[in-house]
């Protein structure tokens, strides 16, 4: 493991032909899930995309490895690299299993629903042409995003969290919301009118 945070290529190289050992030629049931981990850690730092897609699909398909925070990494790191490879549609649904399976891992979760935003605009604007139906799109994850930084508001300020913040006054003034249509929002999230939590208001 000390050789994996070397960032030198040769003891890069050395740290993956470690793991590759572990999980191919000893298959020791033990370590195999830490060393499936560390060699698609590895593989992200190397940019060796398909690599790291292999190791984090393991993970995936092994539901009992590795604890709850681990297997948050692995998925939005598997959405990463199937994003990387070009496999947009399948890393949307990785960073939404990110961010909904392990929510309460905000490192994992608030990287994965900024990502899974950022693929989701794009998908709408290559995709739908009409620009009300558009708009009304975009406006459907402008409410799941104000709907998490509500559910959200305990977690500690991540870079992804302090980013999705200041996103979401920024897409209600792209988006031309109106405080009637913010009311309704807010209204369908269960707020109060001027966007308070039921108990917070006086």
């Amino acid at each position: 493991r000390i050789e994996a945070r070397r960032t030198d290529a040769e003891s890069r190289r050395s740290a993956r032909d470690r793991f590759r050992r572990v999980i191919d030629t000893y298959k020791d049931k033990e370590l195999t899930p830490s060393a499936t981990l560390e060699l698609g850690r590895l593989a992200i730092e190397m940019k060796n995309w398909e690599e790291a897609k292999e190791a984090f699909q393991t993970i995936n398909q092994n539901k009992r490895w590795l604890k709850p925070e681990e297997r948050a990494e692995a998925t939005y790191k598997f959405g990463v690299a199937l994003e990387n490879l070009g496999d947009v549609g399948g890393a949307f649904q990785a960073y939404t299993a990110a961010w909904v399976t392990y929510a309460k891992h905000y490192e994992w979760s608030t990287q994965a629903l900024e990502r899974w935003l950022i693929l989701g605009f794009k998908d709408a604007e290559d995709n739908i042409k009409d620009p009300i139906e558009l708009r009304t799109k975009k406006i459907e994850f402008y409410k799941q995003l104000k709907r998490k930084m509500i559910e959200w508001g305990g977690f500690p300020e991540t870079e992804a969290l302090q980013r999705l913040r200041l996103r979401l006054p920024e897409m209600r003034n792209e988006l031309g919301i109106t405080p009637e249509e913010e009311q309704q929002i807010n209204f369908q999230l269960g707020l109060n009118p001027d966007g308070t939590l039921p108990e917070q208001k006086k």
